[in-house]
């Protein structure tokens, strides 16, 4: 009787056995899929946990119409990001005498100069807007990321100008490349049109096609120096400064040469932007305060071989040092005219300069947009060519019915080409 129960027992536990394993494997499932495998470790008290990938049996689940339970967390979309966008200025293209006549300076001699439609902030970019693009890209500045020795010691950065109170400040303490990352943020977050420019392409012998159309999407970016001074200028043909009268109570300068190159000195002197009246042109602060960064490299004698006849002038395509326009709080007078020249290192920051920003607009849009203009936020970056202050090179391939753009410096690539 006894070995009959043990027999009888061991079958159903033999067939129970079974059918478990039957109805795990037509669920693809496996023992150690079911339960996570928990091992100590020898050589520590620490508890390592190991858990192969899990099945989705929502399909199999559903196809036996059985309900799958919602899950208890909703993860929702990230909102639209609102962007502290600087107010923009829009300015219609054209020629004008760059330089300062008969000057044996770098800021001469005076030349014919050419610059396209364009919009341009309206003040330099400031504390708050920066903070912005910090905070979404946990971008670090030059100063942070590799100090100095003065900057390590005294834990300077871009930080140190921008406490409480101080959102509407010019940001300082920014290099060039900075600038520049800030730039390419903005230019990926905010979605502008693409405008439509007719070129002519030069076959391999050299003869020019019928012009064609291509759309381009121009980025945010620095000033080129010609486009810096145009604006600055106000129309003005020969003034030194953005307005008809000169009136030095309105520039933000070294007045008796007594101010100290000091972090404390430069927190009382710099002033908030839209200080200065603007110019016949709406912009505003480009004199004194704080200088500005220019896209272009700097060369002492670049006014001597300007080209003739006049063409839309950029700097030289390399060098050592970038321009740097407007003069600050601890220059002089003369360093604040529309016409000096200044330069530095791209890795250089100081408590003197800061940058405002730029893009080339279509003329068709200076008539249909606001004086300063909001553009749309984009849902995500945008990648794209961009036609940056270089003569571009053109090329047609015969299988493609529109002329392709290639840059011969490209920050940007198109969206196909980033995957």
């Amino acid at each position: 009787m006894t070995s009959t129960l043990k027999s009888c027992s061991s079958s159903l536990l033999k067939s129970l056995a079974f059918s478990i394993t039957l109805i795990l494997t037509c669920n693809y499932i496996t023992f150690a899929q079911a339960a996570p495998r928990i091992s100590a470790s020898k050589s520590s008290s620490a508890t390592e946990i190991f858990i192969r990938p899990k099945v989705d049996l929502t399909k199999k689940i559903a196809a036996r119409n059985l309900s799958v339970v919602p899950p208890l967390a909703v993860i929702k979309e990230k909102p639209p990001l609102k962007i502290e966008m600087p107010e923009m200025v829009q300015l219609t293209g054209g020629e004008f005498q760059m330089g300062l006549k008969d000057s044996k300076s770098d800021n001469g001699p005076a030349h014919l100069t050419i610059v396209p439609s364009f919009e341009i902030s309206k003040y330099p970019i400031t504390n708050k807007q920066f903070a912005q693009f910090v905070t979404e890209t946990k971008y670090r500045t030059k100063a942070e990321e590799n100090p100095t020795e003065f900057e390590n010691k005294n834990k300077i950065s871009w930080k140190s100008f921008a406490g409480p109170g101080r959102d509407n400040y010019p940001v300082i303490w920014i290099s060039y490349e900075d600038a520049q990352a800030y730039c390419f943020w903005l230019s990926s977050v905010v979605k502008n049109a693409p405008i439509k420019e007719k070129i002519k392409i030069e076959d391999e012998d050299g003869e020019e096609s019928a012009p064609v159309y291509v759309e381009k999407i121009h980025p945010y970016r620095l000033p080129t120096e010609a486009e810096w001074e145009y604006a600055a200028r106000g129309g003005l043909k020969e003034g030194l400064f953005p307005w008809d009268k000169i009136d030095k109570e309105k520039i933000n300068y070294n007045v008796n040469n007594n101010r100290e190159s000091t972090i404390q000195a430069a927190k009382l002197f710099i002033k908030a932007v839209g200080y200065q009246p603007a110019n016949n042109f709406g912009v505003q602060d480009l004199v004194g305060n704080v200088a500005q960064w220019c896209y272009d490299w700097y060369d002492p004698n670049f006014y001597e071989y300007s080209p003739n006849p006049p063409q839309k002038a950029y700097g030289p395509e390399k060098g050592d040092e970038r321009v740097i326009r407007g003069g600050s709080w601890l220059e002089d007078l003369e360093s604040c005219q529309v016409t000096s020249r200044q330069s530095a290192s791209q890795s250089t920051r100081t408590a003197q300069v800061s940058f405002r920003i730029v893009r080339v607009i279509a003329p068709a849009q200076e008539k249909t947009a606001s004086k300063t203009s909001k553009p749309p936020i984009s849902k995500q970056a945008i990648f794209c060519n961009i036609n940056y202050p270089f003569a571009p090179t053109y090329h047609t391939n015969a299988n493609i019915a529109s002329a392709i753009l290639i840059e011969r410096r490209r920050y940007f690539l198109t969206s196909e080409e980033t995957r």
